[in-house]
């Protein structure tokens, strides 16, 4: 099945990061915002925001790389390709978002 990225809204972002982070960090508020301000800078500069979220079918995948802030931090800023890096966290039907 194909996958189909696409830029996704900032509340977008929001609520799939809430979903999983609070499970892998001690300090997730941090870590949104932190999330946040790769996302902006991402989208500012036009590039596809893989991290945020991919739509196939009615299902929507998160993808995430979980490592320390310094890895990740490298990994957004330095990585054009974006997509051979991030594991499947989870998949959340569509209608189970909101």
């Amino acid at each position: 099945m194909e996958t189909h990225v696409r830029y996704a809204e900032e509340h977008e972002v929001m609520i799939l990061l809430k979903r999983i982070i609070p499970c892998v960090l001690e300090n997730p508020d941090m870590y949104l915002k932190m999330h946040l301000n790769y996302y902006r800078a991402l989208n500012k500069n036009n590039r596809v925001l893989r991290y945020g979220m991919a739509l196939t079918g009615n299902s929507i995948c998160i993808l995430l790389h979980v490592l320390s802030d310094n890895d990740f931090e490298s990994i957004i800023l330095n990585d054009p390709a974006l997509d051979k890096i991030y594991e499947l966290v989870s998949i959340v039907p569509f209608a189970n978002l909101l």
